[in-house]
């Protein structure tokens, strides 16, 4: 029921307690412990309107010239005028029981809650409704507003923005706004937090890590460094995770050697880690080199440290295509220019699509403009390119501008030819560099797969009959041999992680040996070497965990004849001396000369030999890492090998990737962040997120022309056109 107060405004100056809340932002006005400032000047003079109205609305005014006033919740009326202010309204809410705010925040409900639904896999695969109490939560609430923002990428400031305080205000009047700076100093303990969560289970890991680095200069003309760690858990999945993302003072190797000594003694690493991937540039030489003789000093190193280094595969296959397309690069020139010319207006794009159309080409793709440094994107652009030759051609015909811009550089048939060639030929390359630039599975055990494919494709193309092939298979050939040619140049730990894998074993590297050389000799020499340094590896591996001799079968206890526990001429439970045993368990005692026998069939074979000599497994799509999970009970020492070998990325991408995200955080827009602000950005996104799904632009394209044609539906049922 409303009620009717005419009272004298002077009457009430004591401003509501539950607005008090100390350096917090209510409805855009800042609010102090003592008082709330109800009209404060803006810049331009005027003042702000009070807070009450955003609780009462306005009525008519009577013969006074009070106006009638309501309050939104209860419906109580008051009279106001302008020389009175709003205290009354104020001291109402204060007290009305309707009022969200004034409701019992403890009081639970019981509603139907939205959870997501995870596979086995941590993949999602929706959201279900699970019944549950529910109760109010400020603190939980800026938890979650903070993880929304650091996974979203979105900016401290949206919490300060009019639309979303509006949402907020309707989607629970309960939560109290808060400022930017509130959100900064969140977000800072949420990092922290995570961090100390990281730390922990870093120092309880059992398994080696693999780190990968790359920098990166930022908007704000700053070098960062990335470090990521690869490692496979207790459970048998493989995690990575940014562990840091730090302001280098140079690119120099020696400091880059001592930023990532810091950060590896900080996290408490230093006796886990297995190799470090890099890219080629001679500063991370360098660096490799001081870790390694660091870490030297102290044995933490796996055979002191001759796998250290891990050369970025996807780099090196960068230098060794650039060299072949220098064989044709006036033809790359030519048609680079013209996809170019196409995309540099509007009124040329649509032009160009109206030539697509008059061609009947199906193709839905659009034309793409390469990175002169990044072969792969030139790679696509040429292969998009030719799927759309036809509409260039007619484009050459239609318009009259194209000739007097590009003059001689007009892509000729030769050049479309030449085009095509090259992609044929990079089609292996392109596919291969994918392939091993994977983060979310093992790459390790296929990168001897691919690369000795590569080499039989480049020992193809140097005796090619097109001279454009050749001649490219020569230069690509020669850039090969330089990182690949003999053992000191090739990490071993790929060559280990092949044999690890329970498909492929010692007889698979010998068959791509074969594949590489055709000399029986020198394949039976590079295969001894394998093979010792497998053995080296393993007695690094069973000295580090202290096992026994692996060739010594134990004995499960509950198939063992415990002579022990019978005494010869002890007395029986009658009183009878006896000189044997009555308990004889004959089943035990079968299961015990089983198990001898077993042991001199096998006689003094070692681990490795018995996993060597058991049978393949079969499959394509075989999930090595829970094979592994199954098998560690039966081969111990080698389960522990391949669960610190398997780990190990044979690219830098995982860190490359990061300057992706980073370059969205630090746009134009947000480039006064610091460096530590930075950092936590960074790596607490990407600790955050359940599952690191790489980006698919083709079906982001795809997303967009849905959107495009529901948007063109739309428009149309408006407007009935």
């Amino acid at each position: 029921m409303s009620m009717e107060v005419d009272k004298s405004i002077d009457e009430m100056t004591s401003p509501m307690d539950s607005l008090e809340h100390e350096g917090e932002e209510v409805f855009g006005e800042e609010v102090g412990t003592n008082k709330v400032s109800h009209d404060c000047p803006t810049a331009t003079g005027k003042r702000k309107g009070s807070t009450a109205w955003f609780h009462f609305r306005k009525g008519n005014k009577d013969k006074n010239g009070k106006t009638e006033v309501f309050c939104k919740y209860c419906g109580a009326t008051y009279k106001y005028c302008v020389d009175n202010g709003t205290s009354a309204m104020l001291k109402h809410l204060n007290r009305c029981n309707k009022y969200p705010r004034n409701i019992d925040k403890k009081q639970k409900l019981f509603i139907p809650l939205r959870t997501q639904k995870l596979s086995k896999e941590n993949t999602d695969t929706g959201s279900a409704n699970v019944l549950s109490t529910w109760e109010f939560d400020q603190e939980r609430c800026r938890q979650m507003l903070v993880r929304m923002l650091v996974v979203d990428e979105q900016p401290f400031s949206l919490v300060e923005r009019v639309g979303f305080r509006d949402f907020i205000s309707q989607l629970q009047p309960l939560f109290n706004p808060i400022s930017r700076f509130t959100v900064v100093r969140d977000c800072m303990k949420l990092y922290h937090a995570e961090r100390i969560s990281l730390k922990t289970f870093f120092r309880n890991l059992k398994s080696r890590v693999a780190l990968t680095t790359d920098t990166w200069s930022s908007i704000q003309n700053l070098n960062y460094l990335c470090l990521t760690a690869h490692f496979i858990s207790d459970d048998w999945r493989l995690h990575k995770r940014i562990i840091n993302f730090v302001v280098m003072s140079s690119h120099k190797g020696k400091d880059i050697g001592k930023m990532i000594e810091k950060c590896i003694y900080e996290w408490g690493i230093e006796k886990n880690v297995s190799t470090i991937t890099v890219d080629n540039a001679s500063s991370n030489d360098v660096a490799i080199k001081f870790l390694k003789a660091k870490f030297l000093k102290d044995k933490l190193l796996i055979l002191d440290g001759e796998a250290l280094h891990m050369r970025c595969t996807a780099h090196i296959l960068n230098l060794i295509v650039r060299d072949g397309l220098h064989e044709v690069r006036d033809s790359i020139t030519r048609i680079r220019n013209v996809v170019r010319y196409v995309r540099g207006s509007p009124m040329r794009a649509k032009s160009f699509q109206a030539c697509i159309e008059s061609a009947r080409i199906t193709y839905k793709g659009s034309v793409c403009l390469d990175v002169s440094t990044r072969w792969n994107s030139t790679y696509l652009m040429l292969d998009t390119a030719l799927k759309l030759r036809k509409a260039f051609e007619r484009l050459e015909e239609d318009d009259p501008f194209i000739s007097a811009e590009l003059e001689e550089e007009i892509p000729k048939n030769e050049d479309w030819e030449n085009a095509r060639v090259l992609v044929i030929f990079l089609k292996k390359f392109y596919d291969s560099t994918n392939k091993m630039s994977g983060t979310l599975y093992i790459t390790s055990n296929d990168y001897f797969d691919e690369i000795a494919g590569l080499y039989k494709t480049l020992k193809q193309a140097e005796n090619a009959s097109d001279a454009r092939v050749r001649a490219m298979g020569v230069k690509m050939k020669e850039k090969f041999d330089k990182y690949y040619g003999s053992f000191d140049k090739v990490n071993m730990m790929v060559l280990i992680a092949v044999i690890l894998d329970p498909r492929k074993k010692m007889k698979y590297v010998r068959y791509c040996y074969k594949l590489i050389y055709d000399d029986d000799e020198i394949v039976n020499e590079r295969c001894d070497y394998v093979r010792t340094y497998l053995e080296r590896l393993f007695n690094f591996f069973e000295k580090s965990c202290g096992s026994t001799s692996s060739g010594q079968l134990s004995i499960d206890a509950g198939c063992s004849l415990n002579l022990d526990s019978y005494e010869v001429g002890r007395k029986d439970e009658v009183g009878f001396t006896t000189d044997f045993d009555v308990t004889f368990d004959g089943d035990k005692a079968f299961e015990y000369f089983m198990n001898e026998e077993k042991k001199v069939a096998e006689g003094n074979l070692s681990e490795i030999e018995k996993y060597l000599q058991a049978p393949r497994e079969e499959g394509r799509n075989l999930d090595i890492l829970m094979w592994w999970n199954t098998a560690g009970q039966k081969y111990k020492i080698i389960s522990l090998m391949a669960r610190d070998i398997l780990a190990i990325p044979v690219t830098t991408v995982a860190s490359e990737s990061t300057f992706s995200t980073s370059g969205r955080v630090l746009d134009s827009y947000r480039s006064s962040l610091t460096p530590r602000v930075v950092e936590a950005l960074i790596c607490t996104q990407d600790w955050l997120r359940v599952v690191n799904k790489p980006v698919n632009v083709e079906e982001c394209i795809e997303t967009a022309e849905k959107f495009e044609l529901a948007m063109d539906d739309t428009h149309s049922e408006l407007t009935g056109k």
